[in-house]
Formats: structure tokens, sequence, C-alpha cells
């Protein structure tokens, strides 16, 4: 007879990692007339056991991959080394992905080569500039994943980690991007619980928004 059960869960950071660590504790009494359900409890306890290596292990993997594998740097004009390009421009030079404090929110947008500015969309008002400004970087590009989607259908993509580019309340800021005619346009996708408003980027002033695009996804 089980006379009680406590779960006892502890976090340790070693090493740029997390690891958790889940333990059972299970009192409990079998008569001895009863054979078959000792065997049976044996097994169920290697069942459990197993099942909790198995969880440690995958949250030790996510915990190293989001803190080690890229980074939100301060943008002053000068691209850090690490500065993740995610495309070309108009005239043929990367574009970055960066991320701005506007308002009280942060908010992502475009970088081009050689301009101090971050380009993105606020209230359908096409904005730049050079305050409070990040830019996107990471030494492992190939964790990188940009998957095709459409407004609604981001909610479905439940096996994808969808990286967070920005925060604004009772919204999840997402990161976008469109191609168009070998040119990339880089920006931020607003979505709700439900359903997705689209892509919202900008270009010489002028805003757009999308329904179907690309969204930025991280490999595990």
């Amino acid at each position: 007879v089980i006379r009680n059960v406590s779960l006892h869960i502890h976090i340790q950071h070693e090493n740029n990692k997390y690891h958790i660590i889940i333990k059972i504790y299970v009192v409990a009494s079998v008569h001895s007339k009863q054979n078959k359900l000792t065997r049976k409890f044996t097994i169920m306890e290697n069942r459990i056991l197993i099942y909790l290596f198995l969880v440690s292990f995958v949250y030790t993997l996510n915990a190293k991959s989001y803190f080690e594998d890229y980074c939100w740097r301060e943008y002053d004009g000068n691209l850090p080394s690490d500065a993740a390009a995610f495309g070309l421009d108009s005239r043929g030079k990367p574009v970055y992905i960066g991320q701005v404090l506007y308002e009280g929110k942060l908010i992502p947008g475009q970088i081009y080569t050689n301009d101090r500015n971050i380009y993105f969309e606020w209230k359908e008002n096409a904005i730049a500039t050079y305050e409070n400004v990040k830019i996107l970087c990471t030494q492992h590009m190939d964790k990188f994943e940009w998957v095709q989607t459409e407004h609604n259908k981001v909610v479905f993509l439940t096996n994808k980690i969808l990286i967070k580019g920005g925060y604004q309340p009772e919204w999840l800021t997402y990161i976008g991007k469109k191609e168009v005619n070998g040119v990339t346009y880089l920006g931020k996708v607003i979505c709700g619980p439900y359903d997705c408003y689209g892509l919202y980027t900008t270009n010489d002033g002028r805003t757009s928004l999308d329904t179907s695009f690309q969204i930025l996804t991280y490999k595990q």
C-alpha cells in the first residue's frame, strides 16, 4: 500500500547549463504474500526512473541552446563580428535583424550595412531611429531556420521553437521576413493567442502587412 508520495525539483546551473533534477520519494508497505504486486511495483518504479532521466536530459539541452547560441548586442553603427545576416538588400548588401526599445515596447526591425539606424513599423508608420538599438548575433547560423507560413497557421507550428524578437503587452512578437525579386525585408510578426496579424515591414518610408511570410525558428 502506498502511504505517501513526495516530489522534489532542484535546478542547478553549471558551465552555462541548467540541469533540472527531479526526485520522487514513495513510502509504501507490501505484504509478503503479495509477490505479484511486489514485482509490478518494481517494474513501475524502474519505468519512472527512466522517464525522469529523459526529462532531465532534454531540459539540459534546451537550456544550453538558449543561453549560448544567440544574443542581442548593443548596436551603434558598428557591426559586431558575429552579427547574423539574413539576406540582401536592393544593393546586394547584407541585412540584419535589429531590436529597438521604442515607446516602452521592444520591436524588431531591419538593419542595413553601413547604416546606424533600425527601420521598423509602429502604428502604421515607418520609423527609423538609432537610439536604444540592439542587433541579433550568433556563432551558430545553422541553428536558425526560416519556415514558410500564413498568418492563421503560426499557432499550429507546435513542433517548432519560434524566436521571440520583442515584447508588447498581451501580444507575442516574433521575427519574420519576405523576399521580393531577391531583396529581403525583415520585420515583426504580431500574434494573439489564436491568430496573427501578419508580417510588418518597411521600405523607403512605406509600411507593408503580409499575411504570407517566413518566420524565424530555432532548431533543437
